[in-house]
Parts: C-alpha cells; structure tokens; sequence
C-alpha cells in the first residue's frame, strides 16, 4: 500500500494530468484490503488524484470509505487534505465525507497547521458546505494564529472565508498587517484573492490598498 502510495504521489508530482498507469495504481491500492492502508496513505492518495484531476467515481468511493473507517485516526494533515482534494474534484457524493471530516477537525483544531487550516477552510467554501460550528471555530483559530498564515495560505483563507458568506470580520480586522507582511512572496493570483476578499467581505483597509495597488 505504501508502495502505491508513493508511486500515486510521484505521478502527481511530475505529470500534469491523469495518466492510465495512474489509474491502474489506483485501482490496485482500492483493491487492498482495509487494514492495509493508514490515514497518511488515504489522504496521499486523495490528493495525488486531485492534483492530476483524475475522476473516478469507483476510486473515490473506495478512498470515502476507508476514510470514514479510519477517520478517527486521521491526524491534521490527513484531514485537510482529503477534505480539499475531494472538495477539488467535487465528488458527487462528498458532502457526508467532508461533513464527517468537519466534525473531527472541530475537535482538534488547536492542532492543526496554517495550512491545514487554509486548506480546510478553502473545501468548506469551495464545496458549499455550512458548519456553522465549524465556521465559527475556523473564524476564532485563524484570528488567533494569522502569523502562522504565509503568503500562501493567506490569500487562500481570506477567499475561503469571504466566499463562504459567514460572518467573519475578525480573521479580516487582524489580516491586513500579516498580509502586508507576505506581499513580497504573493504571486498575481494571490493578490487578486486578497483584494478581491476584503472587497467582498466589506473589509475595507486603506493601507492595505495603498500598498497592494503599488505592486
């Protein structure tokens, strides 16, 4: 499985699509039996598909099972990844998977990363998914801890949150400073998101403007 693993996470890495021998791996990891695979594995696997945008509806409810059996073992990354990569290839039938996912990470979100808290944020809102619990604890952990946020996670939490409609003005009051902070490491895309998510939420922030529209 392991093997696998690392072969799936290869292609990704180095192709910049879904190849057949990507799909074979696939299948050959989906026909393991359950015991053989660890969280690390299922959320690797997750995201190399997504990575490569490879759709398969057999392999993802393969990987939605042995996720929802293992689920209370997935660790921050496990389950911010799986829930962006099936967020990412909008899977029909995500939604009780990265429900399920939600109501893990609420239990432990003190533990997780600036990156797994963007990348949880960013499947919440790019699925369409309300968690008002969630939400609530997203807004709270990202306000608190917008230094762990770098100049790629920012732009990715802010678009998450503003898309997302819920009330979220906090993680705004305190990341225009951070944001200023991170400018010279934000490519394009990055600094249209962030403007275009004060924008949206209503945040205004003339420095925030003033320095953005200098770039």
């Amino acid at each position: 499985s392991r093997q696998l693993c690392h072969l799936a996470w290869s292609f990704a890495v180095l192709t910049s699509g879904p190849s057949p021998l990507l799909y074979h791996v696939g299948k050959e990891f989906a026909s393991r039996p359950d015991d053989d695979h660890v969280p690390q594995d299922i959320s690797t696997f997750a995201w190399a598909l997504a990575t490569v945008a490879l759709h398969d509806k057999e392999l993802m409810e393969s990987i939605s099972k042995q996720t929802m059996l293992k689920l209370s073992e997935f660790g921050p990354q496990d389950l911010s990844i799986t829930a962006w990569a099936f967020a990412k290839l909008l899977t029909e039938d995500r939604q009780p998977l990265i429900t399920a996912i939600g109501k893990q990470s609420l239990m432990n979100l003190d533990t997780f990363s600036g990156r797994n808290l963007a990348n949880l944020s960013w499947a919440f809102a790019t699925s369409q998914q309300r968690d008002l619990d969630l939400s609530e604890a997203l807004v709270k952990h990202c306000s608190a801890r917008i230094h762990e946020f770098g100049p790629q996670e920012l732009p990715i939490a802010l678009w998450s949150f503003a898309a997302s409609g819920y009330p979220c003005q906090p993680i705004f009051d305190v990341a225009a400073e951070q944001a200023i902070k991170s400018l010279h490491g934000m490519d394009v895309s990055h600094i249209c998101n962030v403007l275009w998510s004060f924008a949206r939420a209503g945040a205004r922030n003339e420095e925030l403007f003033e320095v953005f529209g200098e770039e």
